[in-house]
């Protein structure tokens, strides 16, 4: 099971399993509340490449709206690296 600070990576078909996994593990075995924390989001991918790559939002949603209020997803808006 994954805890409470394990960092995820990978493409939209090796990150959809483990955050299936990480959800049905956190929703059967803990009454908490947790948090999905995504790093990029498709309105921040500068290039259709990136924007597909994170269709993982609408798993994300779809996790949300089923963990009946336990879980929170935020993906950042806007990019955060900012080159000068």
């Amino acid at each position: 099971m994954a805890g409470k600070r394990d960092l995820l990576s990978g493409g939209r078909a090796k990150l959809q399993p483990k955050l299936q996994l990480i959800f049905d593990t956190r929703m059967a075995n803990d009454s908490r509340p947790f948090r999905f924390m995504f790093n990029s989001s498709s309105k921040a991918s500068a290039n259709l490449a990136g924007a597909e790559h994170m269709k993982i939002e609408s798993l994300a949603a779809k996790l949300v709206a089923k963990s009946g209020g336990r879980l929170k997803a935020r993906f950042i808006s806007g990019s955060s690296l900012r080159i000068i």
